[in-house]
């Protein structure tokens, strides 16, 4: 029974950390809740915790009885990784936040590597009503046709709203005991992508599918925020960017058809138009800016170098339908590899990360 009991709470504090990957909680909530060794907090173990310490203490006169520790500070990453996780994830999240400069207008958005300048992205806004036939007509038959799918991938669009993160713990195991720096920094290239995403997308202000036509009814519920750029693409290709280069020992390995990270990546983008709440032409600007994201994550985590590159993509322009081997042609850059600067955070924790993956 102990041992079932004990291996309740760890599930418990695997569910937690979930929480803090997505933003974290308030300071008072997240320590009221931090678990003990065997328990939960509660009012009750508290109590317990006060009778013990009478019973045991005695007399003290408040000299230090503890010589050995040190008050020196640790280096970033010893600091780090003696931190909980919601905690783990503020100090991860300002590191990031500062490798990305952002120019957002209302008909184009751009993505700049911010310290040298060495990778720009340029999206620019559809226009439904442009071309002949009129680009929205374009968009919408794919999302038409795409519907024939949603009985066989209801599950996965269900599941894929709030979790991309068990899809590719299938293809290399993601595990919080055994894979906590993996997990912890593909949480962290979940919110630096969402952060971006939805700036582009406050700003860019695309409608929605259902917006266009009443015969679209999604599967599921329609989300109130912006078409263009897709998040979960922006999301899913950070994430198989980073994941790739962790699996392969650190090294970013060719992009290819082949990728089994990639390939998911562009099935969870597609899932998304088979719900109905995607146009194909969100997943190419989300996924482009995605790999974007990742390209320059992959330089500073591992303290490398990021190949200097300009991607556009002219969604007012562009009518293809999504597939993996076009988003590949459309974010194929010259190899030019430009050193960045070293971070010892990220640096150490991608070393650690990628003895976990390999």
């Amino acid at each position: 029974m102990a041992l079932l009991g004990g291996k309740g709470g760890k599930g418990g504090k695997g569910g937690k950390g979930g929480k803090g990957g997505k933003g974290g909680k308030g300071d008072a909530q997240s320590e009221y809740t931090l678990d003990h060794a065997e328990s939960p907090s509660s009012e009750f173990l508290s109590t317990a915790l006060i009778s013990t310490r009478d019973g045991l203490v005695g007399y003290w006169d408040a000299t230090i009885t503890r010589p050995d520790y040190s008050n020196v500070p640790r280096d970033p990453f010893a600091a780090y990784e003696a931190m909980e996780v919601d905690a783990r994830s503020y100090v991860l999240d300002h590191n990031l936040h500062g490798l990305f400069t952002l120019d957002l207008q209302q008909d184009l958005c751009k993505l700049h590597e911010s310290s040298n300048d060495i990778l720009e992205l340029e999206l620019i806004r559809p226009d439904f009503e442009a071309g002949n036939p009129k680009i929205g007509d374009f968009q919408l038959s794919c999302v038409k046709k795409a519907a024939d799918l949603r009985s066989d991938r209801l599950p996965e669009i269900i599941i894929q709203q709030t979790d991309f993160l068990s899809f590719f713990g299938a293809l290399a195991t993601l595990e919080e005991d055994r894979t906590e720096h993996a997990l912890g920094m593909l949480r962290a290239v979940l919110r630096m992508a969402r952060h971006i995403a939805m700036q582009f997308k406050h700003v860019l202000d695309v409608a929605r599918p259902a917006s266009l036509a009443f015969q679209v009814q999604p599967v599921i519920q329609t989300p109130g925020h912006g078409s263009w750029p897709s998040g979960h693409a922006t999301e899913a290709f950070a994430v198989a960017t980073v994941f790739d280069a962790l699996t392969h020992k650190g090294k970013a390995p060719e992009r290819t058809e082949s990728s089994p990270a990639l390939r998911l990546a562009a099935r969870i983008a597609d899932n998304r138009t088979v719900a109905g709440v995607h146009f194909p032409t969100d997943s190419y600007a989300g996924a482009l800016l995605g790999i974007s994201i990742g390209d320059v994550l992959v330089g500073y985590f591992s303290g490398g170098s990021i190949d200097k590159a300009k991607r556009r993509y002219d969604g007012k322009i562009e009518r293809d339908d999504f597939s993996l081997a076009r988003l590949l042609q459309k974010a194929e850059i010259q190899p030019n590899p430009k050193p960045v600067g070293k971070i010892e955070l990220l640096n150490e924790l991608w070393k650690a990360a990628v003895r976990e993956m390999n």
